[in-house]
């Protein structure tokens, strides 16, 4: 093997090493504030909802008042995925029906 192609496989290695290390860390941090969060204790007690997922949703959402039910935020929800999936696909989206056009 070339001594330069080892010296960048090398320097490739750290690289991983050092976003491993900010993942760990980034990693605590989530974990801490699922803990600390009220909101997201709760959600974490429902099957399938994680710290990460939790904490996000704590995030984004808050309590949930603001839905009078939980279609309503599902459908809040989706139409914000679904646009952001557009813009990234350069599709169109037409907010006034709720439906796309790609």
């Amino acid at each position: 093997m070339a001594s330069s192609f080892r010296w960048l496989l090398i320097g490739l290695q750290a690289d991983l090493i050092e976003l491993d290390q900010r993942v760990e860390q980034l990693d605590g941090e989530i974990q801490t504030a699922a803990k600390e969060n009220e909101t997201a204790r709760r959600l974490q007690s429902i099957p399938g909802i994680g710290p990460i997922t939790a904490t996000a949703l704590a995030a984004s959402v808050g309590d949930g008042r603001q839905f009078q039910h939980g279609r309503d935020l599902a459908l809040a929800n989706n139409k914000a995925s679904m646009a952001w999936s557009l813009i990234v696909q350069g599709g169109a989206y037409d907010n006034q029906f709720g439906i796309a056009a790609a």
